[in-house]
Formats: structure tokens, C-alpha cells, sequence
């Protein structure tokens, strides 16, 4: 009650606060309920009241029990009695009582929404056209993404060929498969010896030249020879490799020259294209001397 009490009194505008303590005095100073002590009385627990204080206009904080009545027991009401009225009148509002609108049929009849066709084919179709250009970015890149792959099986092809002889033509091979995809200008029909040359590197020489005897020679090489081919081919592809930037490492990586296709076919047609021709009257004079001959 005491902490009630002090809501209603904040609630009027008065500062308020909930005491806790003993009524001392004779049996005169006590309430209903909560007896005082003091004297030869001695304070307990049953002694501890609750009241609340008021501070007035003053500043002076006024003390005000609130201890509820125990002497008159509540009456229960017969039936038919009604409890007194309540004397708060309640506030009238504005709003009208509207009955709900009356349909004609069970509004679990109602129809269900129906979906758009033409947003449906609209949908479709951003699926349909997205899904193909997701497929054909695929393919476009899937040849870049194998690329790096099959020139690593290809290599581990030529360097397991177990000829002596056709395992050291695969280091030659590498050697000058990796020169054109890093950017080199070798004459495609051009022998061992001549793109050595043009590589102008003495390992390129050394393992040009160790071809050329295991293809040529009688006796050819021993697999000792091809295995030594393959280490001085390797460590010319590492130097030629430390020698190109890191974009041009990833060009020489996808590149397709080494499989004839790209750069290289149209650096062929242009120097066949800019090779000199013989004159007509050169060619007229040589087939003339022909016939003389004959």
C-alpha cells in the first residue's frame, strides 16, 4: 500500500518516498495491524511498518500512514445486489459502431490470386538468357582453364618416351615450344641447329646439337645421354622463364603458339608473304636454258 500510495502522490505532482521503519511509543502509537514498541517492548520484525512522506510547498516532508483497516472484514454481496457505481464517468469517443460488410458466399470461396502469365514468361526467359551466357562463358574460358594442364601432360608425355632417342627429341621439343609461347620467332621448318642459333643460349645449342646426333648418329644415345638432354632443357626453359615479366609468364602459360595456332600462323604468312619472288623474265630464262638443255 505505501508504494501505491507514493504513485498516486507523484502522479499529483507532489515529490513522495516509501519509509521503512518502527512506530516507538505506547500501545496508542500503533496501527492496525503493526504494533508499536519501544520501552519494554522490544522491536522485531512484526514491528517494521511501511508509510510514505510527502514533501509540502515548504520542503517540509510530511509523513502519512497508509496502513489498511483490519478491523471491518469486506462483505460479500448477495445475489442480485450490485457493488456501488463507479464515479469515474467514462469519456465519450467519436467512433461509430459499423457492422462488417455481408458477402454473398463463404469467404473460404473467395478466389485464389492468380499469377500473370506474362511475368511468368518474362521470368523464363531472364532464366533461360542467363543460364546461356553463364554456359558460354564456361566454354570461352574452359580451353584457358585446360590449357596450363595439357602442356604439363604433354611434357610428362615426351619426357616418359622410353627411346633414348625420341626422349631427347621431346626435350628439344620443350625447349623450343616454350621459347615461341614466351615470345620467340622461330622459323617453323627450320632444324635443330638454326633455332638454336636464333634462341642464340649455349644450353639451346648443346641440346640442338645432342638431337641432332641421337637422330642421325648410328648408334644414337644412351638413356643416360636423354636424361642429361632433358636437365639442360629444363634449366634453359628456368633461366628463359626468370627473363620474362610476371604478364608476360601468364601469356607464355595460355599461350597457343606452340600448337601452331594464333600469332605464330600469321607471323609465318607474313614472312612468306614479304619473301622475295623470282622475276618472269628470271623464270622464263631458266625454263629457256631447260629446253636448251633438253
Amino acid at each position: 500500500f505505501a508504494a501505491a500510495a507514493a504513485l498516486i502522490a507523484r502522479a499529483q505532482g507532489f515529490a513522495s518516498r516509501v519509509v521503512l521503519g518502527f512506530r516507538l511509543g505506547g500501545a496508542g502509537a500503533g496501527v492496525d495491524g503493526v504494533p508499536a514498541c519501544g520501552g519494554p517492548v522490544v522491536c522485531t520484525g512484526e514491528h517494521l511498518a511501511a508509510w510514505i512522506e510527502v514533501r509540502d510547498a515548504s520542503g517540509v516532508w510530511v509523513p502519512l500512514d497508509v496502513s489498511p483497516q483490519t478491523r471491518l472484514a469486506p462483505q460479500a454481496l448477495e445475489q442480485g445486489e450490485q457493488s456501488p457505481p463507479f464515479p469515474t464517468v467514462p469519456e465519450m469517443r467519436d467512433a461509430e459502431q459499423v457492422d462488417p460488410p455481408t458477402g454473398g458466399g463463404d469467404p473460404s470461396d473467395a478466389a485464389e490470386p492468380r499469377e500473370d502469365p506474362v511475368a511468368q514468361a518474362s521470368l523464363w526467359s531472364f532464366l533461360a538468357a542467363a543460364g546461356l551466357s553463364v554456359a558460354a562463358l564456361a566454354l570461352l574460358a574452359l580451353p584457358f582453364l585446360f590449357l596450363p594442364v595439357a602442356k604439363r601432360l604433354r611434357r610428362r608425355r615426351r619426357r616418359s618416351e622410353p627411346e633414348p632417342e625420341v626422349r631427347a627429341l621431346g626435350a628439344w621439343q620443350e625447349v623450343r615450344d616454350y621459347a615461341v609461347d614466351a615470345g620467340a620467332d622461330l622459323p617453323r621448318q627450320a632444324g635443330c641447329a638454326r633455332a638454336a642459333r636464333e634462341l642464340g643460349s649455349d644450353a639451346a645449342r648443346w641440346v640442338a646439337a645432342q638431337v641432332e646426333v641421337a637422330v642421325f648418329s648410328p648408334g644414337g644415345i644412351d638413356s643416360r645421354t636423354a636424361d642429361r638432354v632433358w636437365e639442360a632443357a629444363d634449366a634453359e626453359n628456368r633461366v628463359r622463364r626468370a627473363e620474362l615479366s610476371r604478364w608476360r609468364r601468364v601469356r607464355a602459360a595460355y599461350s597457343l603458339r606452340s600448337y601452331g595456332i594464333g600469332f605464330a600462323a600469321r607471323s609465318r604468312s607474313a614472312r612468306e608473304s614479304a619473301a622475295p619472288r623470282p622475276k618472269r623474265g628470271a623464270r622464263r630464262s631458266v625454263q629457256t636454258q631447260g629446253k636448251a638443255r633438253t
